[in-house]
């Protein structure tokens, strides 16, 4: 999962289509987003979701398409990518 792949889910969620709208939804600017995008910031991205309370919205349904199940005998293990 990369920061792009983080912001088209944004995209997604609020219904929007570039950075300029997406930034004032997120109370950023464009080139902020954008730097998000080159730097790959993660981090960055996930504090601004959870200053705005929709991490779970956002992150949630990442972290399910990204797991990985393990099993080892009779127990399973999640691994997340």
């Amino acid at each position: 999962m990369t920061a792009e792949d983080i912001i088209y889910k944004l995209y997604e969620f609020f219904n929007v289509n570039n950075n300029l709208e997406l930034a004032e939804l997120l109370k950023t600017t464009p080139q902020t987003i954008s730097n998000w995008k080159t730097r790959n910031s993660i981090s960055a991205i996930k504090k601004k979701c959870r200053e705005l309370r929709i991490y779970n919205e956002i992150f949630n349904s990442i972290t399910v398409e990204n797991e990985k199940h393990t099993y080892i005998g009779k127990e399973r293990y999640t691994i997340y990518r």
